[in-house]
């Protein structure tokens, strides 16, 4: 019983310390980042769902209410940390209504657990949202290693939230896996653990969460450097081109890079690579001599890694398919 109090006032500091570090994130960081937001309300949930562990295994039951919270906040830990990653690549601050969708079954189950409240079903639903999470971390995962990031921090907090993200859905496993009470509380302590490492990496590098940015103008020099690269240099035809490898050849700091190609064309450096090498994919088609290759070859000449990122920049740059507007270009000369 001494076991369960100490891993009980363990794992009830973490939920404070998830709290208020949900609080710091929500209310504080976002004032420069809006995204951030996203990321609080994930710790936030993780931070009730460890409390609706203590509760359990201290009491040894829990009312509906306490069920269902912690059901909500279960399944909303995925949704809410693929939009804090969503929002983190593309800048926007608008919340669209399929995002609202991921939200849908966290909803439904809650109110499922609170109005229906039989042990397996309570078991199973909590199973399947914990098998829900690990989609949602693999998503991530998948998108984490295939995006280019602007800068080498943005991505080192990327992984850092999937580590917790997947360090917290290891210990829920572990609870499911409990054949004691004492077992069952240890997850508890495995996913305090991943959540005192997050308080402790917010406090030693906050600049992370963009609090200590301050505008750095680009010299006149650093702009005519990125533009001669882009449009005289077509550094984007390299397929593993990216900002860190472009900053070494043109030896310009890479944050400097960033912002000039942000000053110069109002896009990200991804954003702006896939932009000339569209423009470079419309040259190609549009010379005879090219007409006899297909259009997965011109796009890998235009400097496209993958047919499907190709596919991808192309429609979003052009609102068409590539077969459409090469067909729309044909009846505009015929």
């Amino acid at each position: 019983m001494v076991e369960i109090g100490v891993l009980g006032v363990f794992a009830g500091i973490a939920v404070a310390m998830s709290f208020f570090l949900a609080y710091f994130l929500i209310v504080q960081v976002s004032k420069k980042n809006s995204a951030v937001v996203w990321l609080g309300l994930a710790v936030l949930a993780i931070g009730l769902r460890i409390a609706k562990s203590i509760i359990f295994f201290i009491f040894y039951e829990i009312s509906p209410i306490g069920l269902a919270i912690g059901f909500f906040a279960l399944a909303s830990i995925g949704p809410l940390f693929l939009t804090y990653v969503s929002k983190s690549r593309h800048r926007d601050k608008k919340i669209s209504s399929s995002i609202l969708l991921h939200f849908l079954i966290p909803v439904v189950g809650a109110i499922t657990c609170f109005v229906i409240t039989p042990d397996p079903l309570e078991t199973t639903l909590y199973e399947s949202a914990t098998l829900l999470l690990s989609g949602y971390l693999g998503v991530i995962l998948y998108r984490h290693l295939r995006f280019q990031y602007e800068t080498s921090e943005e991505k080192r907090w990327i992984s850092t939230t999937l580590f917790v993200g997947w360090g917290a859905w290891s210990a829920f496993v572990l609870q499911h896996l409990a054949g004691t009470i004492v077992f069952y509380a240890y997850g508890s302590l495995v996913a305090s653990a991943f959540i005192f490492y997050l308080f402790m990496k917010v406090l030693q590098n906050p600049p992370v969460f963009g609090m200590k940015t301050k505008k750095v103008a680009v010299s006149t020099e650093v702009l005519a450097e990125v533009r001669r690269s882009f449009e005289l240099d077509r550094v984007f035809l390299q397929t593993g081109i990216s900002v860190n490898s472009l900053s070494e050849q043109i030896n310009v700091p890479a944050y400097q890079v960033t912002k000039a190609v942000r000053e110069l064309y109002n896009k990200s450096f991804p954003e702006a690579l896939s932009h000339f090498r569209v423009i470079a994919f419309k040259e190609l088609i549009s010379d005879p001599e090219q007409s006899n290759f297909t259009i997965e070859y011109l796009a890998e000449q235009s400097g496209f890694k993958t047919t499907s990122s190709f596919y991808t920049a192309f429609k979003k740059e052009t609102g068409m398919t590539p077969t459409e507007y090469m067909e729309s270009s044909q009846l505009k000369t015929a």
